[in-house]
């Protein structure tokens, strides 16, 4: 028998794998050894690749290694599985000749969100048990799946309740006594099924390409079928190679790494009991259906009278619409619903461990309203409960960093809009960088399923300062002859520079130009916000730029931008003679949100660029095509992404130079550093 023990954090780490590779081999040619017991020591099996390996290449001995010499064992491996068998984990267990395990357990094999797949012997058996579809199901699922579903139960060859180790020495003796295994498994005995369900799958579901990394999984598990199994799984390992080489599957593969970065760390921390809100403010609701979905009670203080009743309803109608589209059954939203309570006054606080302040919006002196309101639930609060700021932080969290501790900081939540959930924390910067500080607050987050990442409080959080910037690059675009939709249609995101700025009001951003970047400021050239403003265009709730369509500019917004580029001919500014491409603008964007990244790596605000990206793919909505400015810069290579940049004549020439340090990169040979390198912004 051969045990795993899980390490820190679960990562499969290079040591580790050697020594399993030792073990087995010793077990393999050592005579007295007829059949072997792969097991874990608790959660031995819930495991994955260190970060870094998934993205730059693994040392030696690789996972596909391990899983070969499982799979092609001369004697039966049979592998003992209680509790969660994840990534590598679940690799493993699949590698080997059978499967034993407790009826409880959950699988969660997610390779193909981060544009990769399992390893060929992996492949192998999904296809040989489970067929295309099931195989592709469990491939595409983020979340975890009870092992015991008809679709995953060919997977396992006993299920027990009890004495999982012992179950799976009976299994190996028995194997080890009888002849191999037929060839053609139920999957396989069923030829016109298996062709049929790989010809559904190939059926395009909508208008888009196929993704890369579905493409190579549909064609190894035909692959399966159709050849030898040494043979299948060459094609497996010729096809893992490709897929790596192409820039689709490495920006998801970066994504993916980049979130569980942010969700995994060391040590870990207890997660709160329960989450205490004090307000029915714009977060609230947020926060209460992530907490709810991850079946963590919610007690509510209300703030004004009859709003908890309120605040019940809109979360109760919230729970209807998500059975109405199917995501929820009506049992799970009425259990859902009944852990959200209301707390009776500021007394009751006492005992809570995590307490976010949601208060609604005063009607004036925002800054001293809410200071008054923190000093009453410190006041009323136990000993050192964790406390997080959400009013007026997106734009203002500096204004309350005397009031921040190791336990206070300001949140920002976001919810998915195609990047993934986020939660921005930013605290006072003697905290920021604090394990003492991180591990709690980033045990709260994670229990609601949300990655945590951690910034110096400044006036304007990094999203905002990013979305700021992207707004920059889009008016750059305009000035230099491009259409606002045409601007709003190249972007390689869900949020569009000009219909965003519309949707929240043309005043706000030259607030955040001023509030964020005074000290920047070099240009003197109009912007194209107040050229909207000038003509009565303020958009939010008043007049908007937009047709009914919202992608094409009214008459009179066409004449304000026909007018706004001729006083910036007034002014000097010339730009060249043809309106830039889609890939133009794209670049611009990229150029601008690099720029800005770097000044707040430099200044110390965040720790990595990878954080920049994640926070522009949350908060932005990038596409499968995009992973954030620092992943784009290092695709382009660095040097030709400075050539091109230098070849820019902007209007705000302060926005879009590129900061020093990255030629001295290029200089040196060095790029960004990746998701799970412990390392500084240049390797």
């Amino acid at each position: 028998m051969i045990t795993l023990s899980r390490p820190p954090a679960g990562w499969f780490w290079p040591n580790l794998r050697a020594a399993l590779f030792d073990a087995l081999t010793n077990a393999l040619t050592a005579p007295e050894t007829d059949a072997i017991v792969l097991a874990s020591e608790g959660a031995g099996f819930n495991l994955d690749l260190p970060l870094a390996e998934r993205q730059l290449g693994q040392s030696a001995p690789s996972l596909d290694a391990l899983t070969d010499l499982i799979s092609t064992a001369p004697k039966p491996v049979v592998a003992a599985l209680r509790g969660r068998l994840s990534d590598a984990g679940a690799e493993l267990a699949l590698a080997a000749h059978a499967r034993v395990a407790h009826r409880a357990s959950v699988i969660s094999l997610p390779t193909l969100p981060a544009g990769q797949l399992p390893s060929p012997a992996a492949c192998y058996t999904l296809a040989a048990k489970l067929g295309p579809q099931s195989a592709m199901k469990l491939l595409q699922t983020l979340r975890d799946t009870p092992i015991t579903l008809p679709e995953l139960a060919p997977l396992f060859d006993r299920f027990v309740g009890q004495n999982v180790v012992g179950e799976a020495a009976d299994l190996a003796q028995t194997l080890r006594q009888s002849a191999p295994p037929a060839a053609l498994t139920a999957a396989f005995a069923a030829p016109l099924r298996y062709q049929s369900e790989l010809d559904a799958l190939r059926r395009p579901q909508n208008t888009k390409t196929p993704q890369p990394e579905t493409t190579a999984a549909i064609d190894v598990l035909e692959a399966a079928r159709l050849l030898p199994k040494e043979a299948a799984l060459l094609y497996a390992r010729s096809q893992t190679t490709d897929l790596a080489n192409t820039p689709s599957a490495r920006r998801k593969t970066y994504t993916r790494a980049a979130r569980l970065a942010a969700l995994r760390h060391t040590p870990e921390s207890r997660p709160p009991a329960s989450l205490t809100l004090v307000g029915t403010g714009k977060q609230a609701l947020t926060l209460t259906l992530m907490a709810l979905r991850a079946s963590l009670p919610v007690k509510l203080l209300a703030l004004e009278a009859d709003s908890f009743a309120a605040f019940h309803q809109t979360v109760a109608r919230e729970l209807d619409s998500r059975v109405a589209r199917h995501a929820l059954t009506a049992a799970q939203a009425a259990r859902a619903l009944a852990l959200l309570s209301e707390l009776p006054d500021f007394a009751s606080l006492k005992a809570a461990d995590c307490i976010i302040e949601c208060a609604p919006p005063p009607a004036s002196r925002p800054f001293e309203t809410l200071r008054d309101l923190l000093g009453k639930i410190r006041t009323h609060a136990g000993e050192a409960p964790l406390l997080f700021l959400t009013s007026a932080v997106r734009s203002g969290a500096a204004e309350f960093l005397d009031l921040m501790s190791e336990t206070t900081a300001a949140l920002q939540s976001h919810p998915d809009i195609g990047g993934g959930t986020l939660a921005e924390l930013a605290l006072a910067p003697d905290f920021a960088r604090s394990a003492a500080s991180q591990g709690p607050m980033r045990a709260a987050l994670k229990r609601l399923g949300v990655p945590a990442l951690f910034q110096s409080a400044q006036n304007g959080l990094v999203s905002a300062r990013l979305f700021t910037a992207f707004c920059l690059a889009a008016e750059e675009a305009v000035a230099q002859g491009a259409s606002p939709a045409a601007v709003d249609q190249a972007q390689l995101s869900r949020v569009t520079p000009f219909a965003a700025q519309n949707a929240e009001g043309q005043r706000a951003q030259p607030f955040r130009l001023h509030a964020f970047f005074e000290d920047r400021l070099q240009s003197h050239a109009p912007g194209l916000n107040a050229a909207f403003l000038q003509a009565g265009l303020d958009g939010g709730k008043g007049r908007s730029a937009f047709d009914p369509d919202k992608t094409t500019l009214t008459h009179e917004a066409q004449a304000a931008v026909a007018q706004w580029r001729e006083h910036l001919g007034q002014t000097g500014y010339t730009p060249d003679a043809a309106p830039p491409t889609a890939d133009d603008i794209r670049f611009l964007t990229t150029a601008a949100l690099y720029v800005e990244g770097e000044r707040l790596l430099k200044a110390g605000v965040v720790a990595t660029p990878w954080e920049i990206d994640q926070i522009a793919n949350a908060t932005l909505g990038l596409a499968p095509e995009a992973a954030g400015p620092f992943f784009e810069v290092s695709t382009l290579g660095l040097a030709s992404f400075l050539a091109r940049l230098r070849r820019i004549k902007p209007l705000r020439p302060e926005f879009f130079t590129a900061p020093p340090e990255l030629s001295e990169r290029i200089k040196n040979g060095e790029t960004f550093a990746t998701p799970g390198q412990d390392v500084s912004s240049g390797l």
